[in-house]
């Protein structure tokens, strides 16, 4: 009788646990469904930047080279990255090109080039150090600098000031509708958000490789 019991007892918890996880389960999927996700650092582009469509930006030297690295949305959607491929000196890109690869965790975004010309160096510490590109996107975290040849056309392609900074929040706003089509898709994905329904930093790492794909193509191509 006394082993009964035990056995009973034991059943009794075990449906008791898998009703619980089940209803947790089940709320987690309704909160995400209507999950509303917002960032928690804005992308921020410093003064003198340009910014390509394709979320490159590129400033001017006044020797006349450009300098050109990712710029701060990729650092919030990709986060810290672990591995960067970088162009050969020397080699000529035409605007639009792909410049770089950034990857983490075995997916990766391309880089295409904002301008046309030579790659006059390129940033080996990034390779070396792949997280100035997160800390310091604008900084530290170039990836390489171009001789341009059609400077003057690849600038009216660009924006600047004030007109890139309310274009950077645009690209925000579309990126937020981006990770919550996805939620409401897949409730798994809700990984991505932090307490309070904020965007956590680098939510691409989250996410599986053809969400990687369909981000590129929205907002890098």
């Amino acid at each position: 009788m006394v082993a009964l019991f035990v056995i009973g007892t034991i059943v009794l918890f075990i449906t008791v646990d898998l009703v619980y996880q089940k209803v947790a389960a089940r709320k987690a999927e309704t909160e995400a469904a209507g999950a509303t996700v917002s960032p928690r650092k804005l992308p921020h582009v410093p003064a003198g930047i340009f910014l390509s469509p394709q979320h490159a930006w590129m400033c001017v030297s006044p020797n006349g080279r450009v300098t050109v690295g990712a710029d701060d949305f990729i650092r919030s959607a990709v986060g810290e990255v672990d591995q960067v491929s970088l162009p050969e000196p020397g080699a000529r890109v035409k605007r639009g090109d792909v410049l770089a690869v950034l990857s983490r965790g075995g997916k990766s975004v391309k880089i295409l080039s904002p301008a046309s010309g030579q790659v006059h160096s390129v940033n080996s510490e990034v390779a070396l150090h792949q997280h100035r590109i997160a800390e310091s996107p604008y900084g530290d975290g170039w990836l390489c600098s171009i001789a341009p040849t059609a400077l003057a056309e690849d600038l009216r392609a660009m924006r600047v000031a004030e007109d890139a900074a309310g274009w950077m929040k645009s690209e925000i706003e579309r990126f937020t509708q981006f990770l919550s089509s996805r939620i409401r898709l897949s409730p798994a994905y809700a990984a991505v958000m932090a307490d309070g329904g904020e965007i956590i930093e680098g939510p691409l790492g989250e996410l599986p490789e053809n969400c990687w794909t369909e981000f590129e193509h929205a907002f890098l191509s």
